[in-house]
């Protein structure tokens, strides 16, 4: 287990997090895509606090090894003393969102052994999906806070929809 959880830091990458998926998990392939959305979300909702020791593995009675319930979910970006622009980990190079584009999703899908083509879908389909929930949840709120994350979503998505087409 690493002592450092941010990859800037000399913790795990991505790319060490899905080999250990890969090593470990009984199902890898429904873990890596749970993992996948993970990241996606994260980087829509702004979790700039995203890093290796937020993922665990949970091994269950009967032996199996899955990759554990997300937990730590919560939208950094929005509050100005955590707003530095950069990400726990690298996606495709860059620990910053605001130079994601097609060339950084290329380098993650290889960095994570899933084909650029899959993860580009996948992460049009967040940014489109996303926004909406995300601005429902706002309204059942009703709280400032939540506004704020919600067009904080909404920014994101577009700037990578716009990116990514």
């Amino acid at each position: 287990v690493p002592t450092d959880k941010y990859q800037s830091n000399g913790g795990p990458g991505f790319k060490e997090c899905y080999e250990l998926l890969r090593r470990h998990v009984t199902s890898p392939a429904g873990a890596i895509n749970m993992l996948t959305r993970a990241v996606i979300f994260n980087i829509l909702i702004g979790n700039n606090d995203a890093h290796a020791k937020n993922f665990s593995l949970l091994r269950h009675a009967n032996g199996t090894i899955t990759l554990a319930p997300l937990y730590d979910l919560v939208s950094t970006e929005i509050y100005d003393r955590f707003r530095n622009g950069d990400m726990a980990m690298k996606f495709g190079g860059t620990y910053d969102f605001k130079w994601v584009n097609r060339e950084h999703v290329e380098k993650m899908a290889k960095d994570i052994g899933v084909t650029p083509a899959g993860l580009r879908r996948m992460m049009l389909s967040m940014c489109t999906s996303l926004p909406p929930l995300a601005e429902a949840c706002a309204a059942e709120l009703g709280r400032p806070v939540a506004h704020s994350i919600a067009a904080l979503v909404t920014r994101r998505a577009s700037l990578l929809l716009e990116r990514l087409r």
